[in-house]
């Protein structure tokens, strides 16, 4: 018996030998099958994925986690991707203006249909009226536009440190405003002081218009309220109109009407109001 135990546990612990060393063999091929996470393969893992929304007449100031700050306008959506090597952010709809934080690091990019937006130590608007019409305002900085496909994130010096003629798009500067139409960059100028507040009006909750067709005014009303305007007399499009207005206030817009373009108003229901010249007013 005490030659069975003796035998016994010299299995046991050369079996614990063998497993043990078993185990090893298999840990290190393990290891050796393992890809390392370097920062190659991990630079385009999100850091931060979100979505900002707005709904009509509402306008929302929104912090991001590099620092950046984000207001939307009326009926405005914008998907949040950031990495640890870029921060990019998709204008799906509306309208946004875009206060950012500097990281030379990671290059800040707003996609707006066919367009992309590079943040050049920026302040700076964008409207977007559709994925091939849009318009840029900035007030601080420069904005590099170019072309989504272009791989911004592969130069290799920080994008602030290049001139205008080593980057690869168009720069629009300080106090300039750009339009593209149809997918085609057509002007950026050097706009007044005035023309810049106008633009920017719906930043303080306000519209001003400077002579535009009364079409074209209420087109631009309808963007911050469900009400529908019906113009019925069709000559009433081509009056101009000039004013301040409070972006959600119809009827400070419509006792505007009335009383300065001789412009009465019905309300058809909640969501409808006819526009017609008042011809029985005297002048």
């Amino acid at each position: 018996m005490a030659r069975y135990n003796k035998f016994t546990t010299r299995f046991v612990k050369y079996a614990m030998v063998a497993s043990l060393a078993f185990i090893l063999i298999i840990a290190g091929n393990l290891v050796n099958n393992i890809t390392p996470l370097t920062e190659t393969n991990n630079k385009h893992q999100f850091v931060e994925v979100n979505t900002l929304q707005t709904g009509v007449g509402q306008q929302t100031r929104f912090s991001l986690s590099d620092g950046s700050r984000v207001k939307l306008n009326t009926n405005s959506l914008i998907q949040v991707s950031f990495s640890k090597n870029k921060r990019l952010l998709t204008l799906v709809k509306g309208e946004a203006s875009f206060d950012v934080t500097k990281d030379k690091s990671r290059p800040f990019t707003v996609r707006v249909g066919e367009r992309s937006f590079t943040a050049l130590g920026t302040i700076f608007n964008i409207e977007k009226k559709s994925n091939k019409d849009m318009e840029l305002v900035v007030t601080e900085g420069r904005v590099l536009i170019t072309e989504p496909h272009q791989p911004i994130d592969k130069i290799t010096k920080p994008l602030t440190t290049l001139t205008a003629e080593k980057l690869p798009g168009i720069v629009i500067t300080s106090g300039e405003i750009a339009t593209i139409k149809n997918s085609v960059y057509t002007a950026n100028k050097r706009s007044s002081f005035e023309q810049i507040q106008r633009a920017l009006a719906w930043q303080q909750g306000m519209l001003v218009f400077n002579g535009q067709p009364l079409d074209k005014a209420l087109a631009e009303v309808s963007r911050y309220t469900t009400t529908k305007f019906e113009i019925i007399d069709k000559k009433l499009t081509k009056t101009k109109v000039s004013g301040y207005f409070k972006a959600n206030d119809i009827n400070g817009l419509l006792e505007s009407l009335e009383n300065n373009f001789n412009i009465q108003f019905e309300k058809v229901n909640n969501n409808t109001i006819r526009l017609s010249l008042n011809t029985e007013a005297n002048h």
